[in-house]
């Protein structure tokens, strides 16, 4: 009995645009259409022999009305998911002449870069968006062993600049005590660095429940899961040791991975370490967003970002306590 043939891995172009307002054009697909109603990166299909930026330019006219002068690429997502696999060429377009029109979608919208999770995307638009939208340092808080000292070194992390999205780490809190500390270190984030990105190591639905902005899961959580959690507008991470659970982040279509340990990490000193190499092939191998966790800090994310992850995380590189912190102490 012959196998079926594999479907054909289709060639195809989005466009980024982006105002000097920092806002992203969205259009929607039409209701009647493959993933109808869905918001996209407006685009479409390369012809064959046709280059990648050729493509953008006569995409966007046809759809958009628009000509494109200036692009640059921002990354392949080489999507092998269902409905069908895709090489998907997205570029940042920072310059175009005409006003956008939407002349094959129900309506094109201009959506600042922190709302852009509120809107329903077809799969393989999801990594673009992460792309956009996560930053490249990532501050994982160590395990509170008090709230009053936890929140004053928070404080004191908060004050580094760089620092683009941070997770409260208190997994040996148990549920009914993690609101004790959530809650004003969630309302710390807010009053002292409202432009970050605040997730916390729980549920999705906890997560929400507490009012940040999504979850990071860990890698036995992210293993026990047979699809992704429903919480509406919610960044949903998760830590992956090896390609078995960076695989299972894909079916899962979480926004982004963090993988690791990378370097020896004074926090699981008897892990092995991956290093460079093979976090570049896992990196190649997925679509997903990665960021570099263990044994790195910020003087190792071009080094993290050459190996194709998106950023670094971590703790001891921009805790002022790292050093100090204990086991967790709710009671």
């Amino acid at each position: 009995m012959t196998a079926p043939a594999k479907p054909r891995t289709l060639a195809v172009v989005a466009g980024v645009l982006m105002d000097a307002d920092q806002r992203v054009l969205l259009a929607q697909r039409s209701a009647g259409g493959d993933a109808g109603g869905l918001w996209e990166f407006a685009g479409g299909k390369i012809h064959p022999g046709e280059a990648a930026s050729a493509a953008l330019l006569r995409e966007l006219d046809e759809e958009l009305g628009i000509a494109v002068s200036a692009a640059q690429l921002l990354t392949v997502v080489r999507w092998r998911g269902a409905p069908r696999p895709l090489n998907l060429h997205s570029f940042r377009v920072s310059a175009w002449t005409g006003a956008p029109e939407a002349r094959e979608h129900q309506q094109i919208r201009w959506v600042p870069l922190h709302e852009l999770i509120g809107y329903p995307m077809p799969a393989p638009d999801l990594p673009i968006r992460a792309r956009l939208v996560l930053p490249p340092q990532y501050l994982i808080t160590p395990e509170p062993s008090a709230i009053a000292p936890f929140l004053d070194a928070l404080a004191r992390a908060l004050d580094q600049p760089t620092l683009g999205m941070i997770s409260i780490r208190a997994r040996q809190w148990p549920a009914p005590a993690l609101a004790r500390v959530a809650e004003p270190a969630l309302a710390l984030i807010r009053r002292r660095r409202p432009d970050l990105l605040a997730l916390i190591h729980a549920s999705a639905d906890q997560a929400a429940a507490l009012g940040f902005d999504g979850a990071h899961l860990s890698s036995r959580e992210l293993m026990a899961m047979s699809a992704r959690p429903a919480a509406a507008r919610q960044w949903l991470l998760a830590s992956c040791h090896d390609a078995a659970q960076v695989a299972q982040a894909q079916r899962l279509q979480v926004d982004a991975v963090v993988v690791g340990p990378v370097l020896p990490s004074l926090s699981h000193p008897n892990a092995t370490a991956l290093g460079w190499r093979r976090l570049r092939t896992l990196a190649r191998a997925s679509w997903l967003p990665m960021y570099a966790l263990g044994g790195v800090s910020a003087a190792e994310l071009p080094q993290a970002q050459a190996a194709g992850a998106i950023g670094v995380a971590g703790i001891r590189a921009w805790w002022p306590d790292a050093v100090s912190a204990g086991p967790a102490q709710p009671a």
